[in-house]
């Protein structure tokens, strides 16, 4: 296989692992929303950000095979990361919102 089928191989993939993701997302938030399971939710929520990795790490490929920019994976993987970070607080804070409030009512 010549390094042009590998790479429309990776695009595949990486769009098939995307729609799944996404697509699983969907589910999980209807049946977290359906069940009132904030557990559920904030997994639908990491989920969704699987999807959004997928579409990352396409838009990377595609950009390094065409305009040849090595360095869009590593910004891709820098902005997934800030999103991941976002969402893993804000998950945080739908899951315990008392500790918000013992925080900031706590006596040294």
């Amino acid at each position: 296989m010549g390094t042009n089928a590998w790479n429309l191989l990776e695009v595949v993939i990486t769009i098939w692992l995307g729609v799944q993701a996404r697509s699983l997302a969907l589910v999980k938030r209807s049946t977290a929303r359906a069940l009132g399971s904030e557990t559920l939710d904030a997994e639908a929520s990491l989920t969704f950000l699987d999807g959004c990795l997928s579409s990352s790490i396409l838009l990377a490929l595609v950009l390094n095979s065409w305009l040849g920019w090595w360095w869009t994976d590593a910004v891709a993987a820098l902005i997934v990361g800030g999103f991941a970070i976002v969402q893993g607080f804000r998950n945080w804070r739908n899951a315990a919102p008392h500790l918000d409030e013992d925080l900031g009512t706590a006596t040294p």
